[in-house]
């Protein structure tokens, strides 16, 4: 099954809180069947994959009603309890580090990084890719 991370800018004590509640409350969130992806919003969720599969239908010449069935929840599978801390640095600078929190759950992560969008205020990064410099960045020991 795969694995996707999330991610979340942490600046203090309380963001790292506040994201320990929002992650949960999306595994105790039911999880309800919505229906079928529509391309578009499948691709706001996942830029990579979804461009890739709009690209597949146009060459095959087929209409986005084509789309393969994608099934929409409410959540997506549980976030894992195992986190990291990440510290991402700013080439050429020397206190622009960011501190993310990382956390995964063996899903595609639609549906999860949905949830996560709608349920919280925080910024996350997931299936829409990571921020600048991210494969640069060093887990910190606990």
């Amino acid at each position: 099954m795969p694995l996707t991370t999330f991610i979340t800018p942490i600046i203090n004590t309380p963001d790292l809180i506040d994201a320990y509640h929002v992650i949960v409350e999306h595994n105790t969130a039911d999880q309800l069947e919505l229906g079928s992806f529509q391309i578009d919003d499948f691709i706001k969720l996942n830029p990579t994959k979804g461009s890739s599969l709009k690209s597949l239908l146009i060459e095959a010449s087929m209409s986005p009603s084509d789309f393969p069935e994608l099934t929409s929840y409410t959540r997506g599978s549980p976030i894992s309890s195992s986190m990291s801390l990440i510290k991402v640095s700013t080439p050429g600078t020397s206190n622009d580090d960011k501190i993310y929190l990382e956390v995964c759950n063996e899903s595609e992560g639609e549906c999860t990084f949905n949830w996560l969008l709608n349920n919280s205020d925080r910024k996350w990064y997931g299936t829409n890719g990571k921020p600048d410099n991210w494969n640069e960045g060093t887990f910190i020991d606990n």
